[in-house]
C-alpha cells in the first residue's frame, strides 16, 4: 500500500486468507484500484492495482477479466513467469498478465462473468445481459421482460448476476420501470431479484438488492439501503436476513465463508440521502460472514483513500499479481505454449 493509507485489520483475518490460500480481490471504481488482499507469514498484504473505473471481476480457471470504464481487460495466470519476475522473483504465486482487451463503450458494465470462455455482462445502461467479443461493443442476450427496447436509459439499474450450471440463472436490478432511470423513485422498496431462465420476478420489494449468490440451495443476495445480507431458501422459499454494519455492495462465497464489500455512501448522492443505513455507511472494507451461522469471523476496515467498493471475488491463489499493459516490465515478457521468458531491457548487463 502507498504511504499515508491507514487500514484496521481484525484478527484472524490474515490467517483466514493463509489456511485457505486464497486471495482477496475487489473493485474500487472511486479510487480506481482493484485490490489484492493476501497473507504471508502470518501478515496481510494489500496490493493495489490501476484500472480506470474498475466495476465486475470474473474468473474462471487460469483467466480473470475486470470490467472497466469503457473496456473489458483478460488476463491469464502464467505461475512460470513468477519465478523470474524482475521485480520480485521468487515472491508471487503467479502472475496475471494481460491477454487481451475488448472495447466494449461507456455501458456501464457490472456484474461480469466468464463461463466456458464466454464473458458474460450486465449491462446497466442499456437494462440487459450481454456477452463480450471482438465483433461488436456488446451483444445482447437477455433482458428483462418490462423493458421494451433496448435503450442507453439505465431503466431499472440491472446489476447483479448469479450464474447456476454453466447458465445466468437469477439477476437484481434497482426497480421495474421501462423509462430512463426510473429506479430512482422508491428506491428503497423498488428492488427485485429476477429468475432468467424464466424470465419472471422471484422477490420483490426490496432494498437496492446487489450481488446474488448461489450456495447449493438458498440465494444470497444483499440489500445495501438496509445494510442486511439475505438468505433466500429456495426450497421453503422462506427468506432471512443477517445485519451488517454498514453499506454492503459485493460479495463472493468461498469454503463456507461470505466475502461482502462495505463502503461508505456518496455525499454527492441525492438518490442515496434517505437511505435507513446512511448513518452507519462510515467506512470502506471487506467483512467475512460464516454462512451457515451468519457470524462475523474477520473484518478489514479502510480509514482513508478507499471509500466505496464495487466487487469482490476470491481467487485461489496464496499470492497472486497482475501485471497491467501499462506497467513497463510486461513489455519484457514472453510466453508460449511450453517457453516463458523475461528479455533484458536494452543497456542491461547479461
Amino acid at each position: 500500500m502507498s504511504e499515508g493509507v491507514k487500514v484496521h485489520v481484525s484478527r484472524g483475518f490474515a490467517r483466514i486468507l493463509e489456511e485457505a490460500q486464497v486471495t482477496v480481490a475487489f473493485s474500487t471504481y472511486q479510487a480506481g484500484k482493484l485490490m489484492l488482499l493476501s497473507a504471508r507469514d502470518g501478515r496481510l498484504m494489500h496490493i493495489p492495482k490501476n484500472f480506470i473505473k474498475p466495476m465486475g471481476i470474473a474468473l474462471e480457471g487460469d483467466r480473470l477479466a475486470v470490467a472497466c470504464l469503457n473496456e473489458v481487460r483478460v488476463f491469464k495466470s502464467a505461475p512460470r513467469l513468477a519465478g523470474n519476475f524482475p521485480a520480485h522473483p521468487n515472491f508471487y504465486s503467479t502472475l496475471f498478465m494481460p491477454r487481451g482487451i475488448y472495447f466494449s463503450g461507456t455501458t456501464d458494465l457490472h456484474d461480469l462473468y466468464i463461463k466456458n470462455g464466454t464473458i458474460w455482462g450486465v449491462n446497466t445502461l442499456f437494462s440487459c445481459l450481454c456477452t463480450i467479443d471482438h465483433e461488436h461493443s456488446f451483444t445482447p442476450e437477455w433482458q428483462p421482460w418490462f423493458i421494451s427496447e433496448l435503450a442507453p436509459e439505465d431503466r431499472c439499474h440491472l446489476n447483479g448476476l448469479a450464474f447456476e450450471q454453466g447458465k445466468p440463472k437469477y439477476v437484481s436490478c434497482l426497480g421495474a420501470g421501462n423509462v430512463k432511470e426510473s429506479w430512482r423513485e422508491g428506491i428503497t422498496e423498488g428492488g427485485a431479484i429476477m429468475d432468467v431462465q424464466e424470465n419472471r420476478f422471484v422477490l420483490t420489494g426490496l432494498a437496492m438488492p446487489h450481488s446474488p449468490r448461489v450456495v447449493d440451495n438458498s440465494l444470497y443476495f444483499l440489500q445495501s439501503a438496509n445494510g442486511i445480507l439475505s438468505r433466500y431458501d429456495r426450497v421453503s422459499q422462506s427468506i432471512t436476513h443477517t445485519e451488517l454494519p454498514g453499506f454492503p455492495r459485493g460479495m463472493a462465497y468461498s469454503n463456507g465463508l461470505l466475502f461482502i464489500g462495505m463502503s461508505k455512501i456518496r455525499k454527492s448522492s441525492k438518490s442515496f440521502d434517505l437511505l435507513p443505513i446512511r448513518p452507519k455507511a462510515t467506512w470502506a472494507g471487506i467483512v467475512v460472514i460464516e454462512a451457515a451461522s451468519g457470524l462475523t469471523v474477520g473484518e478489514v476496515r479502510y480509514e482513508n483513500t478507499i471509500d466505496e467498493i464495487y466487487d469482490v471475488q476470491v481467487i485461489p491463489e496464496r499470492f497472486p499479481f497482475i501485471v497491467n499493459k501499462e506497467d513497463q516490465v510486461h513489455e519484457q515478457s514472453i510466453a508460449g505454449p511450453d517457453f516463458f521468458y523475461w528479455r533484458k531491457r536494452k543497456g542491461e548487463a547479461d
